[in-house]
């Protein structure tokens, strides 16, 4: 008998129960509850992470679904970021959820819950429900389109043994990866390390010996090495980004930590408001004007534009005097002491989008030896980081790599090629072994019975 002869391919809504909703208006005002929403799941590990509390009187209007413990909370929003993550917790049994969760809750004596899991974050299932999304702002799906995927069933035995398997392969994984990003972690505080010592004199002391420089450093404004700064403007535009024939605007996203990426920009509709004097070039030195409080103050120095990019009413461009190496101020602004004065000095509130205005960005201070010392500084920097981008790499490589093979482990496994013969021959010496599809006809005669 082939593995998948005793499978059987339904519907996943026909394993389904559906999950109790309540209405706010019905419920004591002064009772309080733990709500899961779509913040609280950890997408990497697919986990629930954290929840809310509270009073009815205070519950959002979502608050609308009662979860058991074994269901599954598949976020209809974006499916393509893969907010999913079972209810282990005993804590939620009973507890609300949010109504842009589908609750896939499988019958008993009929599926097992950990099995339709592994089933519902594997690429085989989303997939057909990324191209299902409709909207643009927040694409998603329905309830009914999560149901109405097919699931391939064996018997219960095999369920049991293939969630075993996972569950051990899986955990390997996710040790191999837990190192990954523990690593990743440490080569962000060593970069840090990298930067206060090499704005604290540490990295160019025996250069300074070697070429006998003994003038100490003064602390200066930025507005003092500063030739000018330009701001963009907002242009009516097309989200997706521009073609090479075509202009585009820069997004705020193009400026961030590691390199100017110009894909990240829109395609600019109203062709009659161009102005080349806005236009992006190599050597560029760019600084995000608008954006959260860890991000605001992003700076780049473009190495490589192909693109006709206009800045934005985000994205600022600064240019400096000889006094200063734009490199050394690129990385004097990334460092924990530049960090700390870019959000000391930027305004709006602390929850939403933070600015920070020319004004103020000149206020920006910083120490400053003599140009020579400026280059040397960057070159010991760069020298050592250049090492910590390498390891990087190499870390998402395998990030990568982890997810893909994580996604093998379970295309193998809903294939029917997971288990081993003998695995298979212990599942059918099972005393509820028995093929999915008589498994599926009793059910359905038991429930026929008991309506007559």
């Amino acid at each position: 008998m082939s593995m998948n002869q005793s499978w059987a391919e339904v519907k996943l809504g026909s394993l389904c129960e559906k999950a109790q909703t309540v209405k706010k208006k019905e419920q004591v005002p002064s009772h309080s509850f733990l709500y899961l929403d779509i913040g609280g799941i950890d997408n990497s590990s697919n986990k629930i992470i954290g929840h809310k509390n509270f009073f009815w009187k205070d519950a959002p209007s979502r608050a609308q679904q009662i979860v058991k413990q074994g269901d599954i909370l598949f976020s209809t929003v974006r499916t393509y970021l893969k907010n999913i993550a079972q209810v282990k917790n005993p804590l939620y049994d009973g507890q609300i959820c949010s109504s842009g969760f589908t609750v896939i809750r499988g019958k008993q004596g009929l599926v097992n819950s950990d099995f339709i899991f592994f089933y519902s974050i594997s690429d085989v299932f989303i997939q057909p429900l990324n191209d299902l999304q409709t909207g643009s702002s927040y694409p998603a799906v329905r309830d009914k389109d999560v149901f109405a995927q097919t699931i391939p069933l064996p018997p219960l035995p095999e369920q049991r043994a293939i969630v075993s398997k996972l569950e051990q392969l899986f955990s390997e994984l996710e040790d191999g990866v837990a190192n990954l990003q523990k690593a990743r972690r440490q080569l962000k505080v060593y970069r840090q390390a990298v930067l206060k010592k090499a704005f604290e004199g540490e990295l160019t002391r025996e250069w300074r010996a070697r070429n006998s420089i003994d003038k100490e450093w003064s602390i200066t404004q930025l507005d003092e090495v500063i030739d000018g700064i330009q701001a963009g403007k907002s242009f009516r535009c097309d989200e997706r980004p521009p073609s090479m024939d075509e202009v585009g605007i820069l997004k705020v996203s193009a400026v961030t930590w590691g390199e100017f990426n110009e894909l990240e920009s829109k395609t600019v509709v109203d062709e009659s408001r161009i102005n080349i004097d806005y236009f992006v070039e190599e050597g560029d030195f760019l600084m995000s004007r608008a954006n959260t409080i860890e991000l605001v103050g992003n700076a780049v120095i473009v190495k490589n534009v192909k693109r006709k990019l206009m800045l934005s009413d985000k994205t600022l461009r600064i240019s400096f005097n000889e006094d200063v190496s734009s490199y050394y101020v690129l990385y004097y602004l990334r460092s924990h002491s530049g960090r700390l004065q870019i959000e000391k000095l930027s305004t709006g509130n602390q929850a939403s989008m933070r600015n920070i205005g020319q004004k103020r960005i000149r206020q920006i201070e910083l120490p400053m030896p003599e140009v020579r010392e400026q280059h040397q500084i960057v070159q010991e920097i760069e020298s050592r980081l250049s090492v910590c981008d390498q390891l990087e790499k190499d870390i998402e490589a395998n990030l990568k790599r982890a997810e893909r093979l994580r996604q093998s482990l379970l295309q193998k496994a809903f294939a029917g090629e997971l288990l081993t013969e003998a695995e298979l021959q212990a599942c059918r010496a099972a005393p509820d072994w028995e093929p999915a599809e008589r498994l599926l006809a009793r059910i359905k005669g038991e429930k026929t019975a008991s309506k007559a």
